[in-house]
């Protein structure tokens, strides 16, 4: 049988717990640092370089992504991705496929108008992939394998950049 006892003991306890979830919803928010609104800050914008690579082409795109663009005294955002391999085993078996590591090496440099280096940061990422003897499928694997471990430079250099990069320096006029 229900009793008003227990009833307004329920009530009490549900008012114990959301008064004190209700009180900290007024006086804080919450901004992720993935989220648009910090994206749309004036000192995320950026002139971006022309890439070099293919590689450098992919990081530019992933970043354009991210990054709004900028006016003519935006500072200047410069990336820099290779590449390289290396084998992940030693053993010498009769099985023709053996496994490699792509590793992708990047620096994201930010330049004011003058040269001035704002900020520069350098990550890298590796992604397997494995070869079976045809050159052709090799070639392509490792060149797909170049291809994701640059997207997942990019995305560590544009935390790092979210992380590090305090904004253009605005030097103060003078009266």
């Amino acid at each position: 049988m229900w009793s008003s006892k227990r009833a307004a003991r329920n009530v009490l306890i549900s008012l114990a717990f959301l008064t004190p979830a209700l009180a900290l919803a007024g006086c804080t928010s919450f901004a992720p640092v993935y989220s648009d609104v910090a994206m749309a800050e004036a000192k995320y914008a950026f002139n971006f370089a022309k890439p070099v690579s293919r590689l450098d082409q992919i990081a530019y795109q992933e970043l354009a992504l991210r990054f709004p663009g900028g006016t003519l005294d935006s500072p200047t955002l410069t990336v820099s991705i290779g590449a390289s391999s290396r084998g992940l085993t030693r053993s010498a078996t009769v099985n023709p496929v053996t496994n490699y590591e792509a590793i992708a090496n990047g620096t994201v440099t930010i330049t004011d108008a003058g040269g001035k280096k704002l900020f520069s940061a350098t990550r890298s990422a590796s992604t397997g992939y494995q070869t079976n003897g045809q050159v052709f499928a090799d070639t392509e694997a490792f060149r797909s394998a170049s291809e994701q471990a640059a997207r997942d430079v990019a995305e560590s250099l544009r935390l790092a950049i979210l992380a590090g990069y305090k904004g253009p320096m605005l030097v103060p006029a003078l009266k």
